[in-house]
């Protein structure tokens, strides 16, 4: 009868250390963690430093309990329809962001700020204009290309940022996704 007491024990405290460190788990790498909130629109911006006339801007806040370190950030627009051959065949372009390193970032509940990266359109790399027509390629090649008209290319376009950070708390790398980006997404900043 005791071997039974103590066994019941064993288990009992086994399969409760299981519960409790499962909801331990489950509340640090899931419930408080660094979240990225992007915003849902891209502001474009008149600006003379460009020769393509505008700017344009992502803007993102860290909604979670917890800071991100060592942010990097990459914008990828994708295309479709860009080859004759295959029209249903997606091209990815990434376009260089002006602060793609972030060293760290607070969380919004304590610093109540939000974060304003530049896309710098002008500065598509040679591989990507090589895919595009010729007409948008030269622009690009000149830096008056904008990014309406990137986004206009071919069937369907998207432009996604995604991120790569550390949860200051555990260390953990994190991927942060914005949400999906048409051209009609793009505004003017008031």
């Amino acid at each position: 009868m005791r071997m039974l007491e103590l066994l019941g024990g064993i288990i009992g405290g086994l399969i409760i250390g299981f519960v409790s460190s499962a909801i331990t788990w489950y509340m640090l790498f899931r419930r408080i963690v660094p979240t990225l909130e992007f915003f849902p629109k891209i502001y474009r911006q008149p600006t003379n430093e460009n020769p393509s006339g505008y700017k344009y801007h992502i803007r993102f806040r860290n909604t979670g309990r917890r800071e991100i370190l060592d942010l990097e950030l990459f914008a990828r627009l994708r295309i479709q329809g860009l080859s004759s051959t295959r029209p249903t065949r997606w091209k990815a372009i990434y376009i260089p962001v002006d602060d793609a390193r972030i060293p760290k970032i607070g969380s919004h509940r304590r610093t109540k700020k939000r974060i304003a990266v530049q896309l710098l359109v002008k500065e598509v790399d040679q591989p990507a204009r090589a895919s595009l027509p010729s007409a948008l390629s030269a622009k690009c090649e000149s830096g008056t290309v904008r990014l309406e008209e990137l986004m206009e290319t071919g069937q369907n376009a998207t432009l996604e940022i995604v991120g790569f950070g550390y949860d200051s708390f555990s260390g953990a790398r994190r991927v942060f996704e914005s949400v999906k980006y048409l051209a009609s997404d793009i505004v003017d900043e008031r």
